[in-house]
């Protein structure tokens, strides 16, 4: 239970005491008792559930709350979409934590491999997290061993190559990139942001009434616009449904940008989705790290998750409109913004320029 500690670097048995005990979880387990957990509470009645807190609540002695613990069933959707959000971001950084210290991590000079440690020891900013495992991906070297990190030794015997492994090695990489690209900042949409505004302190605006469309009908001389201008043709939704916005401060053109303004759409269907791929391709991952720490000793890993076949982020997602941005603020260093307002997709950005001299109102009539 304790450690008696036998100078600034690990030992051998050190280093294989702790890599025992992290190899010994179940991360897939944890990530899909977090989805499921969330498709269960969005099956379920907020009054139900705003009952048993208040119930809860006062059952530890905190008084009876039952009217500051209610929430209605549109909150709970709110809660569900952001959660939603948050799991993805937090499957995808723990796969590629994962791949840069099997990877990438540099071995300590005279201490033994421990793949806790090397996790523990990673890079603390998550920019130079990506770009150092970007690189060793893209690297000879990271094409020429990513299949070690991810299938078993014996898909090396097979020849020719068998065609499920071959599938669920693309599969894979796509994933791990696809990690990669949802922690970088700023380009072409903050998601980075989003998910640490809400992890740290709940900075956002998370709503179910707002809605954005692109339209080419103006509104009626009378002030009115009928309904069917919004949903007919000619008309293309950019935010429908759930959403969280956020404020950030960027950088772009080498300096510090002013307040930013960023609105997501946040399809919990499909983010619980992404965060299971993702989960699924981690698990592979630390399985066979699991195997090779284990190999040759009585004790086994936890049995290997089915290969991952598909689908890859391209078929999953498409390109939708992941969401819009606009400066609200000019840079501190003087002069426009360096960020133009814009609408994001999935693989572009599409910049708008907009006239604020000639903006207009109307009220939606039915028609």
């Amino acid at each position: 239970m304790f450690t008696q500690p036998r100078g600034q670097a690990l030992t051998a048995e050190q280093a294989v005491a702790l890599d025992d005990e992290f190899f010994g979880s179940r991360p897939l387990a944890h990530m899909a008792a977090r989805i499921a957990s969330l498709l269960t509470s969005a099956d379920v009645p907020a009054a139900g559930q705003s009952n048993r807190l208040a119930t809860c609540i006062a059952g530890l002695g905190a008084g009876h709350e039952s009217d500051a613990a209610s929430f209605t069933d549109a909150d709970r959707d709110l809660h569900v979409a952001t959660e939603a959000f948050a799991a993805r971001h937090h499957a995808a950084e723990t796969l590629v934590r994962l791949y840069h210290a099997l990877a990438v991590a540099p071995s300590p000079a005279g201490a033994p491999r421990c793949v806790w440690s090397a996790l523990c020891d990673g890079p603390t900013q998550t920019a130079t997290l990506v770009d150092q495992a970007s690189a060793h991906l893209s690297s000879d070297d990271g094409h020429a061993t990513f299949w070690k990190l991810v299938l078993p030794a014996s898909a090396a015997q097979t020849s020719p190559p068998d065609e499920a492994n071959t599938t669920a090695l693309n599969v894979m990489a796509a994933w791990l990139q696809r990690a990669m690209l949802l922690l970088l900042s700023s380009e072409p949409i903050d998601l980075n942001a989003g998910y640490n505004k809400i992890k740290h302190g709940m900075a956002v605006r998370a709503r179910n009434d707002l809605l954005a469309i692109f339209t080419k009908n103006g509104p009626d001389p009378d002030g009115t616009m009928p309904l069917s201008a919004l949903t007919g043709s000619g008309t293309h939704s950019l935010i429908d449904g759930l959403s969280v916005t956020h404020l950030s401060r960027p950088r772009a053109a080498g300096r510090k940008q002013g307040l930013e303004m960023t609105t997501l759409n946040l399809p919990p269907a499909t983010l619980l989705a992404e965060s299971w791929m993702l989960a699924r391709t981690h698990a592979a991952m630390f399985h066979i790290a699991a195997e090779r720490h284990f190999a040759g000793r009585r004790t086994t890993p936890h049995p290997a998750p089915t290969p991952l076949l598909g689908p890859t982020p391209d078929e999953l997602l498409g390109d939708p409109v992941v969401g819009i941005r606009h400066p609200v603020t000019t840079p501190p260093g003087g002069g426009a913004p360096d960020r133009q307002p814009g609408i994001a997709l999935r693989t572009s950005f599409i910049p708008l320029v907009i006239h604020f001299d000639q903006k207009s109102t109307a009220t939606v009539v039915d028609g």
